[in-house]
């Protein structure tokens, strides 16, 4: 599902050159030591919510 801001895009015929992921969210604890879900949570945010917007 296309979000509402880049359906805006798309209405205005827009198309971003560049997409800047500036997402702050971090584990405060050694990676061996981070609980499974904050370590998927950090790769939904960093990785995969910014996959549709690069296309």
């Amino acid at each position: 599902m296309r979000s509402k801001f880049l359906r805006s895009l798309e209405a205005c015929d827009y198309s971003p050159d560049v997409l800047v992921n500036n997402a702050g969210h971090v584990a405060s604890v050694a990676f061996v030591d981070t609980d499974r879900t904050k370590i998927d949570a950090i790769l939904r945010l960093n990785m995969i919510a910014p996959a549709p917007q690069s296309r």
